[in-house]
């Protein structure tokens, strides 16, 4: 399959959060992220923007669990069969569309094949939810192809772009997501997660 499932966690990024399963850090999106989630109002595409190595992929697993989490609806219980498979990237409802090949781009094939797989909706939860990790790794024919779906969403579909170059993601596909800025961690969250 193009899509692929989610990279597992490592017991170092499974640690409690204030908001989602295994997010250290990053407080003040957590908060905007969980007020969204509550009042029914979160962005159906998301782009998670800040430095190498400082979480953004936890982050959308934490979200992801939020989004489907029958124990903890918009939270995530991080213990539930549904929030360990999410974090151990084996939920259906959860796809990761990643580079492939020695051009490090996400292909259109790949980007075609999760447009075809959004359109059928969730197969277990409440929600899909479809992680492009890098966003600017997508070219100008993948960026095309998954922009429709973008551009109109399903009820339950939700789209999470990380980068840390948001200048290298198309303009067409950055325009239409909710930019969320991610700063470095604190030496104190560092510390806990190492």
């Amino acid at each position: 399959m193009l899509c692929t499932p989610a990279p597992a966690m490592t017991s170092a990024e499974i640690q409690p959060s204030p908001a989602f399963p295994g997010v250290r850090g990053h407080h003040e999106a957590q908060a905007m992220l969980a007020r969204a989630l509550a009042r029914g109002q979160l962005h159906h595409a998301i782009m998670l923007i800040g430095p190498r190595g400082i979480g953004k992929a936890t982050l959308a697993r934490g979200l992801a669990c939020a989004l489907l989490c029958p124990r903890a609806p918009g939270r995530g219980c991080g213990e539930c069969p549904v929030c360990r498979r999410i974090q151990a990237g084996a939920h259906p409802d959860v796809d990761w569309l990643l580079p492939e090949g020695s051009g490090g781009q996400i292909t259109i094939d790949s980007a075609r094949a999760c447009h075809v797989r959004q359109a059928g909706g969730p197969y277990e939860g409440a929600a899909y939810v479809v992680v492009v990790d890098p966003a600017d790794a997508l070219n100008e024919y993948s960026g095309n192809a998954l922009l429709k779906a973008i551009e109109e969403p399903r009820p339950g579909i939700h789209f999470l772009l990380l980068t840390t170059n948001m200048q290298g993601v198309l303009p067409t596909i950055l325009s239409r997501t909710l930019p969320i800025r991610l700063g470095r961690l604190a030496d104190a969250d560092v510390a806990a997660i190492v």
